[in-house]
Parts: structure tokens; sequence; C-alpha cells
């Protein structure tokens, strides 16, 4: 078994909808600790709070919004109080996120069965255990239950968003993409361009968004002999792998837009405009209604 820990965050009780019981949004956030789901937390609540008054708009939205962090075990990466160990939280990514083996954690390549593990897990088990067990609202088809979630990912974790899209295209009609790591896995735009389930993500009206932050197109390595190391950022190549992704989403006549870009954010930072752009583009496709996202 893998220990996930999974966070749950309903909208604020003073502000709740009348709506929420039967049309609940759910947002996914992926990898939440340290930062996610506390800043989409954060967000959500406060939104909900201003506008606590609106019916039917998209700041509406939020008064029916569930935020759910799902991620490793605080054990696995020594998170508590004091502080967690990066190195740690590190390889656990490495481990469960890439489509194909990390050469650090099992070298020769290949399908890495751990983020198999990992996207079935969420999909089969989580959300069932979420929204039946703990939440108990009502279900109803796939279909309308894809249509109230959200999920968020950044660097690695919105590689594996891409991969429950693979996996079950229908669980989730919204997809949020922080800096999509594909630049370390190329191959995994290849399995987008010939599998089935693009085709039906696109006929079902999947809608999907990409951002990046401005410094990322920099690289690692600034300068005129490239000796300035920009800390934040990973791969020479994510804009490009990241603009490649698209081309091929819009292939399949996915409705996806970018790669838009935070001005001023690296690879690091572009988390925390990540989760408001996210979960802004999320509720205005909750007002418009199915027909129109």
């Amino acid at each position: 078994p893998l220990p996930l820990d999974v966070h749950i965050a309903g909208p604020p009780r003073k502000h709740t909808s009348d709506d929420c019981q039967e049309q609940p949004l759910f947002v996914y956030v992926l990898d939440p600790e340290p930062l996610m789901f506390s800043v989409a937390c954060s967000f959500a609540f406060a939104q909900a709070g201003y506008y606590s008054s609106a019916e039917g708009t998209t700041e509406a939205q939020f008064r029916r919004m569930y935020i759910i962090g799902v991620g490793h075990a605080a054990e696995h990466f020594s998170l508590d109080e004091d502080g967690f160990s990066s190195s740690e939280l590190r390889s656990v990514r490495r481990r469960d996120f890439p489509p194909f083996n990390h050469p650090e954690i099992v070298p020769g390549g290949g399908d890495n069965l751990s983020a198999q593990r990992f996207v079935e897990g969420l999909v089969a088990e989580v959300l069932p255990f979420v929204e039946d067990k703990v939440l108990k609202k009502t279900r109803a088809t796939s279909d309308v239950l894809g249509e109230q979630r959200c999920i968020i990912g950044a660097s690695y974790s919105a590689v594996v968003a891409l991969q429950v899209m693979l996996h079950s295209p229908q669980s989730f009609k919204h997809l949020m993409l922080g800096s999509p790591s594909v630049c370390f896995d190329m191959p995994l735009l290849e399995a987008l361009r010939t599998s089935q389930a693009c085709k039906v993500a696109g006929e079902s009206g999947t809608s999907l968004s990409i951002w990046v932050g401005e410094k990322e197109k920099q690289g690692k390595r600034v300068g005129p002999d490239g000796s300035q190391l920009i800390p934040g950022n990973v791969h020479d190549r994510m804009v490009e792998g990241c603009v490649e992704l698209l081309g091929v989403l819009r292939e399949w006549k996915i409705a996806v837009t970018g790669v838009h870009e935070f001005p001023g954010e690296d690879h690091g930072t572009m988390k925390l405009p990540l989760i408001s752009r996210g979960l802004m583009t999320f509720a205005v496709a909750s007002a418009c209604g199915p027909s129109n996202t």
C-alpha cells in the first residue's frame, strides 16, 4: 500500500451556499504539502467570505467549493511543525510522479509502476473515499462528477494530472497545470498523441490550462558565460516542453489554453499564482455551466 495524506477543507459555514450539498465543487490539489493546500484553502476561504451574498456569479462558486489535498504522508519527508526534508520529498516525488522510472530511483528507464499505482489509487480509492464516505455527497453520473471536479498540479504533479487523464479521462473535466515537467519525460508526449483517452477527453469537453513562470524561459543559468544560477528553475527546456504539450493536446481538440506566463516568477515561485488563477478559472467554468466549459 501507498500511505497518503488526504486533507479536506470545505467552504466556511457562515458562507456556504444552499446548493453546496447537491452541487458541490471539488478541487483536488496534488502534492499539497508544504505549500499548495494551505494557499488554496486560504484563497477559497477568503473568496467565499468576500462574496458571501453573491449568487450565480464566478465568485459565488467558492461558497460550494471543497479543497482536497492528496499527497505523500508527512512522515515520508519528515514534515512536522519544525520543518521538512526537501531531499526526502524530492525522492518520493521522483519515485511516484514521473511516468517513466527516474534514473536515480530505478536505473534503466521503463514504465513507472509506482506512478501507475498513485494514479489508480487516486481515481479508484481517494475520490470515492472523499466524496462518498467523508463528505457524504450525492453521487450522480460520472460525467456530472467530472464536471464538478478540478485537479491542480505543479511541476511533477502536473504530469501526474496528465497521467490521470490518460487513465480515466472523464474523472476530471478541468485540469490546471503549472509548468508540467514533460521535458524530463518527453516520450509522454507520444503516449498522449496516440492515446484514445485523449480523444475521449476532447469529445467529452475536458478543459485544460497551462501556466509557466516567465523566468523559466531563461533556463537554469543566465549571464554572458552562463555562470549565474537561477535556483528556482530545474530545466533549460521547461517552456519548450509545455509548448509541445499544448500542440499535442490541441490535436485531440481538447479545450486547452496557454502557455500563459506569470510575470517575474520562476519554476518554484509560480505555484502561488497558479492557485489563484487555477481556482478562478475553475470558478468561471462552473458559473457558466457544463454546456460552456
